[in-house]
């Protein structure tokens, strides 16, 4: 495993995530997927 010399940090606002997880959700159905399967 390789040293690294940073720390990372990722924040992410929760409403935009949760806009985002909608419109993927959109796109799967009209490129007919299920977006409910796992995988």
């Amino acid at each position: 495993m390789e040293e690294r010399n940073y720390q990372k940090e990722e924040r992410f606002d929760p409403h935009t995530v949760e806009a985002l997880k909608h419109h993927y959700a959109e796109i799967l159905r009209l490129l007919g997927e299920d977006p409910t399967r796992e995988g």
